[in-house]
């Protein structure tokens, strides 16, 4: 079981035009021009409701067909979505950092949550050594985390 106390805090400040959330590693997520408001949601039926106190930010939103830059309602899920993610892109750079200084393999890619590197066909260990760049522990990071990678070794990429 986990608790609050296990993770490191995601602290947030603003600074008058951006709101900035400082992630485990050091880096920040940037919300810009964030703002306080109710917001009015309308059901699928017709009813509406309204959440208190919603935070906003400009922003592209990626539900529109083309680009649209505009005002986005940050809920809890969305944060949420978005601070998840980045803590595991921090801890799949690390990894990568790791990658990229093994002589013996080639980074030549990411894609979301995987590393694709080139190796020569005789090092039977380069794929153990890049699970294993995968999944050590950035210092930031604690040890109630789990962290678990595979892979596999082929001629031409598929999205595993």
């Amino acid at each position: 079981e986990y608790t609050y106390k296990d993770w490191p805090r995601i602290d947030f400040h603003y600074n008058g035009e951006f709101l900035f959330g400082r992630l485990p590693s050091g880096r920040y997520l940037t919300y810009y021009k964030p703002s306080v408001k109710d917001k009015e949601i309308t059901k699928h039926d017709g009813d509406t409701f309204t959440i208190r106190n919603a935070v906003h930010y400009m922003g592209n939103n990626q539900k529109a067909s083309g680009p649209s830059w505009q005002e986005i309602s940050a809920h809890g899920g969305l944060t949420a979505e978005n601070v998840t993610q980045a803590i595991c892109r921090d801890i799949l750079w690390h990894g990568l950092e790791q990658a990229e200084a093994d002589q013996g393999l080639e980074v030549i890619g990411d894609v979301y949550d995987e590393i694709m590197t080139l190796s020569n066909g005789v090092d039977e260990y380069a794929l153990n050594r890049l699970i294993s760049y995968m999944t050590s522990r950035a210092p930031w990071l604690g040890d109630t985390f789990y962290l678990g990678a595979d892979g596999y070794m082929k001629p031409r990429y598929r999205k595993d």
